[in-house]
């Protein structure tokens, strides 16, 4: 290769390093506030993947711990945190113990509950990764964006587990621009 292509192809990496770093100081800057709440036996392990998955791709995390309802459906967890929830943008509930319910998240205004029963597995890797797709993909769709189309964007809506498996844990490019867009109106209008 020669040194004319080695210096334009430096120059294209440099320009996808900066375009990247711009992207992720565009998303710090408005960060929404999630705190996550655990209900059931959530094991801590995943707890503090998800926080940091969820930390790293969308907004700043809190951990609120623990929690305890009396509640058999995830919209009655909804209604109940939803009525106990304080100044943060979003909750994200992590509830373990709903294993009547079939679908494998719920989302309600600022709430966002995942039934982890439907997406445990005896690999401990495949159930994290499987909650950090639905732990994004919903806090994102409860920051108001849509469902996505491409199976490469972890706002693509999944009806199973093994849909959940396929999709991608990181927003496409595109929806990516739309939270940054969305967090940008949130920080001019809080």
């Amino acid at each position: 290769m020669g040194d004319e292509k080695r210096h334009n192809m430096h120059n294209k990496g440099r320009l996808i390093i900066v375009l990247w770093l711009t992207v992720m100081a565009v998303i710090a800057e408005g960060r929404p506030i999630i705190t996550v709440k655990t209900m059931g036996d959530v094991p801590q392990q995943l707890t503090i993947r998800v926080v940091a998955w969820v930390d790293e791709n969308i907004g700043q995390v809190t951990n609120a711990g623990r929690f305890r309802l009396k509640a058999k459906k995830m919209e009655d967890v909804s209604v109940k945190l939803n009525s106990k929830s304080s100044a943060s943008d979003i909750v994200l509930a992590l509830v373990a113990g709903l294993d009547d319910e079939s679908r494998l998240s719920f989302v309600s205004k600022n709430i966002v509950v995942l039934n982890l029963v439907k997406m445990k597995t005896t690999d401990f890797e495949t159930y994290a990764r499987r909650v950090e797709k639905e732990a994004v993909g919903e806090v994102a769709s409860a920051l108001g964006l849509p469902e996505c189309p491409l199976m490469a964007c972890a706002l693509h809506d999944c009806e199973t587990v093994d849909a959940l498996d396929d999709k991608s844990r990181n927003l496409c490019p595109p929806c990516r621009i739309k939270l940054i867009e969305i967090l940008k109106r949130r920080d001019q209008n809080p």
